[in-house]
C-alpha cells in the first residue's frame, strides 16, 4: 500500500503567497520588486521540481532558483522567468557539460549561471558568443565555495573580462551571497573594516553587516568597470542572498537604500505552514504477539504481550533517516547521546502517530515499510480514550523530514 503526502493546497497556496508578500511588501520601485526568490532543488521537500516550477509559475514568481544545471533542465518546462543555477558552473565539471550545452540551445537568455572561481569567469569570457547572463559568488563567513575580495576585484578590473562586458558576451546580473544559517561570530568581508556603515542599525546582525560590507564591495567594483565606458545591465548592482529572515531583509534594504536585495529561500518558504503537508502510511498488517515471540529481521524479543504494526514507508521515503546535525550544546550532546542509548536497547521512537503518540519501532525500518511496536498496555490505553484497535488500511500520520521524504503519491494539488 501506499505512502503518501497530503497537500491541504488552499492553505499551501495562501502561505507560500504571504510569504512572497512579507518579503516583496518592503521593496520600492527602484528594481526591488518581485525579491523572493524561490529555490528548488531535486527533493522538493516530499513534492517533485514540477510541481514546484508550476506552482511558482501560477503566482507570478519572477525568477526561480535552482541547486543545479539538472534541476534547471527539469523544471524550464514548467516556468517562464529566469532560472539562477546556485551551484557554481566550472568548466571543470564534465560530467555536467551535456546538459549546460542543452540548457545553452534554448534557453541560454535565461539561465543565469553563477560564477565562484576566476578560472570559470575567464573561460566563459573567452568562450561566450552571445550575452550569458552570470552572477558572482562571494566567499562568505560559510567559508564554503566563493571568490574572496581580491580575486573579486581583479576579476572586475581585467581585460580579457571587461572586453567580454564591452561586447556583451558576459552579462552580469548581480552578486550572490550564500550565507551560513546561523549568525556567523563576526562578518567575514574586510569593507566592514574600511568603512563606518553608518546607515547600518546598530541591533544589525551579523550576517546584515556581513551583506552590507559585500555590497559595499560590489557598488565600488561595478562602478569602475562603468568608469571605464562598459555598460552594465540595469540589474547588475543586485544582491541575492540566501538565509536573511524578514527583519535582516528590513535591515539591509534601509541600509543599502536603492541596491536591489532578492532574498533566495528554500525550505522556509515552501515549507512555511507545516500543517499544509502531512505525511501519511498506511497499515499493512496487523499482528498479536506474544511476550517472549521473536520478530523482524533482527528476530528482536518482545518484552510484554502486544502488537506489531506493518505500516507503508521505510528508509526510501526517507522515514528513519536522519539529517546531520551539529550538537553544540550540552542539551544537544544529551539528546544525542540519550538516542543511541535507546537504539542501542531497540527502543528507537518511530515518526509515525497512532492515538496521538509516536510509537516505537520493532526494528529498524526496511525500505519501504516499517515494523512498528503496540503494547498491550499501549492499546488498552488507546482504546479507553475512545479511538479503535488499529486495522488494515488505516492512515496514520507520520511526522518525517520532509527535507528527507520521498513519496508514492501526492494528493491534494490539481
Amino acid at each position: 500500500m501506499t505512502f503518501a503526502l497530503h497537500v491541504d493546497a488552499e492553505l499551501w497556496r495562501g502561505s507560500i503567497k504571504a510569504a512572497r508578500d512579507e518579503v516583496d511588501a518592503g521593496a520600492t520601485d527602484d528594481g526591488q520588486s518581485g525579491a523572493l526568490v524561490p529555490l528548488v532543488e531535486s527533493h522538493a521537500w516530499g513534492l517533485t521540481p514540477a510541481q514546484l516550477a508550476q506552482e511558482a509559475n501560477n503566482q507570478g514568481i519572477a525568477t526561480l532558483a535552482v541547486g543545479t544545471a539538472y534541476d534547471a533542465a527539469a523544471v524550464a518546462p514548467y516556468f517562464d522567468g529566469d532560472l539562477l543555477v546556485t551551484q557554481p558552473w566550472d568548466p571543470r565539471d564534465t560530467l555536467a557539460a551535456g546538459v549546460w550545452q542543452t540548457l545553452d540551445d534554448g534557453l541560454i537568455s535565461r539561465v543565469i549561471r553563477t560564477i565562484a572561481s576566476t578560472e570559470a569567469l575567464h573561460r566563459l569570457a573567452a568562450d561566450a558568443v552571445s550575452p550569458v547572463p552570470v552572477v558572482l559568488q562571494g566567499l562568505t563567513s560559510r567559508h564554503c565555495i566563493g571568490l574572496q575580495e581580491p580575486d573579486l576585484d581583479a576579476l572586475l578590473a581585467d581585460d580579457t573580462i571587461r572586453i567580454a562586458l564591452r561586447e556583451r558576451r558576459l552579462d552580469i546580473r548581480g552578486a550572490l551571497l550564500n550565507l551560513p544559517a546561523k549568525q556567523p561570530g563576526s562578518p567575514q568581508v574586510t569593507t566592514i573594516g574600511d568603512a563606518r556603515g553608518d546607515g547600518l542599525s546598530a541591533k544589525a546582525s551579523n550576517r546584515v553587516r556581513e551583506s552590507w560590507g559585500w555590497t559595499v564591495l560590489w557598488i565600488r567594483a561595478l562602478a569602475a568597470v562603468e568608469q571605464a565606458g562598459i555598460d552594465l545591465h540595469t540589474n547588475a548592482t543586485t544582491i541575492w542572498a540566501t538565509h536573511l529572515d524578514d527583519s535582516e531583509v528590513t535591515d539591509l534594504r534601509a541600509a543599502l537604500e536603492v541596491v536591489p536585495i532578492r532574498v533566495v529561500r528554500g525550505g522556509d518558504f515552501w515549507l512555511s505552514e507545516a500543517a499544509a503537508l502531512q505525511a501519511y502510511g498506511t497499515v499493512l498488517a496487523v499482528h498479536r504477539v506474544e511476550r517472549g515471540r521473536d520478530v523482524g529481521d533482527r528476530q528482536r524479543h518482545t518484552a510484554k504481550d502486544g502488537y506489531v504494526i506493518a505500516i507503508s514507508g521505510g528508509i526510501s521515503h526517507g522515514v528513519g533517516v536522519v539529517a546531520t546535525t551539529s550538537t553544540t550544546s550540552r542539551r544537544e550532546r544529551a539528546f544525542a547521546a540519550a538516542g543511541s542509548a535507546l537504539d542501542a536497547l531497540g527502543r528507537v521512537r518511530s515518526p509515525f502517530v497512532w492515538a496521538g503518540k509516536r510509537r516505537m519501532f520493532a526494528e529498524p525500518p526496511a525500505a519501504g515499510t516499517s515494523l512498528l511496536w503496540l503494547s498491550a498496555d499501549d492499546v488498552s490505553e488507546a482504546l479507553a480514550a475512545g479511538h479503535r484497535t488499529p486495522a488494515v488500511g488505516d492512515q496514520w500520520l507520520c511526522q518525517v523530514n520532509l527535507d528527507l521524504a520521498q513519496f508514492d503519491r501526492v494528493l491534494g494539488l490539481d
